[in-house]
């Protein structure tokens, strides 16, 4: 490490991990890389051939206030790129030559100022410090949180659901930059269906059925358990609609997944 604390080396370096990434990964997968350096079409390549093969990539934007779209892996198209923002949610400002990346190769921001953090030295080692590669671990979490519930999701699905959920137009300085804040406390709880490849999510909902009467707030897990076949899940009812929030995953496009919406609503064909 250099006299702050960070990691300089030889692109190959890098490259050679990736690969080994490649090799020897196990899904679900997530790989995050607070980790920069000029504009490199082998270093892009390689991360798209990690997005192919199942690996969704974290990548920092980059601290030098310029154009991502300029600095590799930031660039990458298979990368979800990570900008920083401070407590204010303004884009990271550091000092007069170290500020947050920022254009249209950004695809969200994170936490990135004044972060505390493990840190080398010992196992109990802490350090506040700043960048982009603190703010890009919180959206790797995130990705592993959203794997955690969706095992089998692909690298496009992890990364529409994190922009699905994002909070929006609350960045200031964005310079270009999508204005996306990570934001993870409303992830929705996800049941996968018997036989079925299509996920639900409902909460706050009250379900009576053929078979059914639950108590407010009451998980879809349960209607789905007495739905052995589905045969009888159109027979359910949302009670109470106003404050229910239902719909399938809309990364699954089979007509099992097709949902009716609605005080009355059948569930899954």
């Amino acid at each position: 490490p250099d006299e702050n604390g960070r990691m300089r080396g030889d692109n190959s370096v890098m490259l050679r991990g990736l690969d080994w990434i490649l090799l020897h990964h196990e899904k679900p997968a997530v790989a995050s890389m607070s980790i920069g350096g000029g504009k490199s079409g082998v270093t892009n390549n390689a991360i798209s051939r990690l997005f192919d093969a199942g690996v969704v990539v974290a990548a920092a934007a980059g601290n030098h206030g310029v154009d991502a779209c300029g600095v590799s892996p930031a660039s990458a198209t298979a990368a979800y790129t990570v900008g920083a923002i401070d407590k204010e949610d303004a884009r990271s400002v550091w000092s007069s030559s170290s500020s947050s990346n920022w254009g249209a190769c950004l695809d969200i921001f994170a936490p990135g100022t004044n972060i505390k953090s493990a840190w080398i030295g010992g196992p109990t080692q802490t350090a506040t410090i700043s960048g982009t590669s603190m703010a890009t671990p919180h959206v790797a979490g995130a990705m592993a949180v959203y794997l955690g519930l969706n095992p089998n999701a692909t690298p496009a699905q992890v990364i529409s659901a994190l922009d699905q959920i994002s909070v929006v137009n609350r960045v200031t300085d964005t310079m270009g930059s999508p204005n996306k804040i990570l934001h993870v406390s409303t992830f929705p709880t996800f049941v996968r269906w018997r036989d079925t490849n299509a996920f639900v999510h409902a909460e706050n909902c009250d379900f009576e059925g053929t078979d059914l009467s639950q108590e407010p707030g009451a998980s879809i897990a349960e209607c789905a358990e007495s739905c052995a076949n589905q045969t009888d899940c159109t027979h359910f009812t949302l009670t109470n609609a106003d404050t229910c929030h239902f719909r399938a995953d809309p990364n699954v496009t089979t007509s099992d997944a097709t949902i009716a919406t609605g005080p009355a609503c059948g569930l899954l064909k």
